[in-house]
């Protein structure tokens, strides 16, 4: 008879119930352990990902105003529209106007690339663009061509004169004609006309500091002697001489001699005509040797 081996049954009927462990399998880890990390990882990245949406939705770090400084050289409303348009474009996918992407670096330069200003300050403060400028002091008005020019006092392109400023500069070349206002332009910046026209681009130089503080000092002088430049006329940026056109007839000077006694001599002049309307030009360049025609 064979022999039953009841203590074998028992150890099988416990291993199979879990109460051993087989050594080889011991320190494998269970499902759970084996995608715990990356579950963390998932959700601590869906973590970011709402909280970053919440604040981008929220409004919270959004700007949504803008200001500008009073200038001369430019309205308000272009500044802002300039502005504006940089806020509503987008960076790294998202709108400028949320300000961590907000390029303030881009907008200074399209400013200074469109108006060359002397500064331009930007300041975020909460939900307020606010752009401080400083104006370059102007200087003449420079025209080549079709093209109108305003300079600063170191003959450096800051930009195109606007429709309206145009209007005003072309008014006052014209003689026996109403005065088109500025709301921008002083009404006396002397006016340069380049008789050989050439392109000009904004931030290059035209016309020497020295030359600019000279035909400055040349309206001056002249418009305190009741004498109103319409123009000065010039060949090149460097002739030593220019042209001073009056409603009746022109003037021709030397800029580096003194203005002021070239100017004396031609009220002498002028004294002693019955019709100093019917003059053509005067001609101061030769000293006290002065040619009338």
């Amino acid at each position: 008879m064979k022999r039953r081996n009841f203590f074998k049954k028992q150890r099988a009927k416990e291993y199979n119930k879990g109460k051993f462990n087989n050594p080889y399998f011991s320190n494998e880890p269970s499902l759970w352990q084996k995608w715990r990390p990356l579950v963390t990882l998932l959700g601590f990245i869906l973590l970011l990902i709402f909280t970053f949406a919440a604040i981008v939705t929220s409004g919270i770090l959004r700007i949504n105003s803008i200001t500008a400084s009073d200038i001369k050289s430019a309205t308000k409303e272009e500044i802002i529209s300039i502005a504006q348009t940089q806020l509503n474009s987008r960076r790294y996918g998202l709108k400028q106007s949320f300000k961590p992407v907000f390029n303030t670096q881009a907008l200074h330069d399209e400013l200074m690339e469109a108006y060359a200003f002397e500064t331009i300050q930007i300041n975020i403060d909460k939900h307020n663009l606010h752009i401080d400028i400083t104006e370059r002091v102007t200087g003449v008005v420079w025209t080549s061509g079709d093209q109108y020019i305003l300079t600063d006092l170191n003959g450096i392109a800051i930009r195109n004169l606007t429709d309206e400023e145009r209007a005003s500069i072309q008014s006052r070349m014209k003689p026996n004609e109403p005065i088109i206002e500025s709301t921008t332009l002083h009404d006396q910046i002397p006016i340069i006309d380049h008789k050989n026209p050439a392109s000009i681009e904004t931030n290059t130089k035209i016309i020497s500091p020295e030359r600019t503080q000279a035909f400055i000092k040349i309206d001056t002088v002249a418009r305190q002697m009741q004498i109103t430049p319409l123009r000065f006329r010039i060949e090149t940026p460097t002739e030593a001489w220019a042209e001073i056109s009056l409603p009746e007839y022109y003037i021709l000077f030397t800029i580096e001699d003194d203005i002021k006694s070239q100017l004396e001599r031609l009220q002498v002049l002028i004294r002693e005509q019955e019709d100093p309307a019917a003059l053509e030009y005067i001609d101061l360049r030769f000293g006290d040797h002065v040619y009338i025609k």
